[in-house]
């Protein structure tokens, strides 16, 4: 697949982590290839407030992509990836997941995305997060 035809999406769960989720925002808005939408899915009591701070500091910057920032459901990480999964029109889908670190610099090269899988559950990388507990079993993107 070229990086032409590429149409990514990022959904990412989160609870009460507005510091981590605004870094791993920007990083990903900054990719050499951004993603077509990114798609947030909050299950925090004080969602509406980070929702604020999020389309103030972020969105406003970066136009080009299409952003949905949404009041989880259910309270759970698997229930709130679906939910995103639903809102999703890309054609490739992305998680970022909760206890997620990102360690990395912004606009890594599209080429440098990764993903694997552990135990069924699709673990992707956009610029080397290491994700606590699951073991780095990485597979580039071709």
């Amino acid at each position: 697949m070229s990086q032409s035809t590429l149409n990514w999406a990022l959904v990412i769960p989160t609870y009460k982590r507005e510091a981590v989720l605004q870094q791993c925002l920007l990083f990903a808005a900054q990719q050499t290839y951004p993603p077509k939408e990114i798609i947030v899915v909050d299950a925090s009591p004080d969602w509406e407030k980070t929702q604020a701070h999020i389309i103030r500091e972020i969105v406003a910057k970066y136009p080009e992509i299409d952003w949905q920032y949404v009041r989880a459901k259910r309270a759970s990480s698997a229930a709130q990836r679906n939910q995103g999964i639903e809102l999703a029109t890309a054609e490739i889908v992305f998680f970022s997941f909760p206890n997620s670190v990102w360690e990395c610099l912004p606009r890594r090269s599209a080429s440098k995305q990764s993903l694997g899988t552990h135990s069924g559950t699709l673990c992707v990388s956009l610029c080397g997060a290491k994700h606590e507990g699951i073991p780095n079993r990485r597979t580039p993107l071709t």
